[in-house]
Formats: structure tokens, C-alpha cells, sequence
């Protein structure tokens, strides 16, 4: 009576029990299915055998995919060279266009050096005031300051 009580007032126990018991059973279930499986093997693998239409359709994909590639294939090669092509003109406009651009920049540079800036006192002074506004912040920049005593 004692021990009845004891695997009754347990959880613990109950658990393991019926986790025993349930992997006996399990056990002998899955034997079953073996043992099954073993006397008829044609029902457990059966494959179906595919029909003489089946494979008439599936020749004729196949054609129809090489001729589909084979098309593709001329067609790439056709853009490949036509791109190849129009490379070349857009090199040569290229070059053009940066010939244009630097003899364009050595005109701006001349034209820089030929005016010479006025430098007198305000000018001075309205640059100072410009750099400030237009500087970085003054978080950015922050000078030693004296601290407050509290």
C-alpha cells in the first residue's frame, strides 16, 4: 500500500511511467509496420510506369527547349556584336566630349588668373564675417573656457 501511495503522490514518477509504457507500445507498433512492408514490397514501391504518349511529349519538349535555345543563343550574339558596336561610337564621342571639356577648363582658368581681386580693409573685414556664418558651428570648435566654481 505503501508504494501504491508513493508512485500515486509523485508526479515525477507517473511520468516515467507512462513514458515507458508508451515507448513499449510504440515499439511494437513500429515492428508491425515493418514486418508489413517486408511481405509486400511491390505495394510499398510501387512506381509508375510512364505511358508511350508520355514519353512522345516529353521528346517533343525537349526539341522545342534546344530550338528555343539555340534561337536565344543567335539572338545574344547578334546584340552582343551590335552593342560592341555602338561601344566603339561611344568611345569616340567620349573622347570628343573630353577634349571639349578640357580645353574649356584651361579658358576658365586663364580668364581666373586675369582678374585680380581688389584687397582693401572692408573686404577684409566682409570675409572674416563671411567665413564665421558660413564656418562649421561653434559645438564643433569649442575653446578652453574657465569653469564656474558652484
Amino acid at each position: 500500500m505503501d508504494l501504491v501511495e508513493f508512485i500515486l503522490s509523485n508526479p515525477l514518477v507517473i511520468a516515467g511511467l507512462i513514458f515507458v509504457l508508451s515507448s513499449l507500445f510504440g515499439k511494437k507498433k513500429k515492428g508491425k509496420q515493418q514486418r508489413r512492408q517486408k511481405e509486400n514490397p511491390a505495394s510499398a514501391a510501387s512506381v509508375p510506369v510512364p505511358s508511350i504518349e508520355q514519353t512522345e511529349t516529353k521528346l517533343e519538349a525537349k526539341e522545342r527547349m534546344k530550338e528555343a535555345i539555340d534561337t536565344i543563343e543567335t539572338r545574344y550574339h547578334s546584340v552582343k556584336s551590335e552593342m560592341s558596336e555602338l561601344g566603339y561610337e561611344i568611345g569616340s564621342a567620349a573622347d570628343e566630349i573630353q577634349a571639349g571639356i578640357q580645353t574649356d577648363s584651361k579658358n576658365s582658368q586663364n580668364e581666373r588668373t586675369k582678374a585680380n581681386p581688389v584687397i582693401n580693409k572692408d573686404n577684409v573685414v566682409q570675409g572674416i564675417i563671411w567665413s564665421e556664418i558660413l564656418g562649421s558651428p561653434r559645438s564643433k570648435k569649442p575653446h578652453a573656457s574657465a569653469k564656474r566654481r558652484v
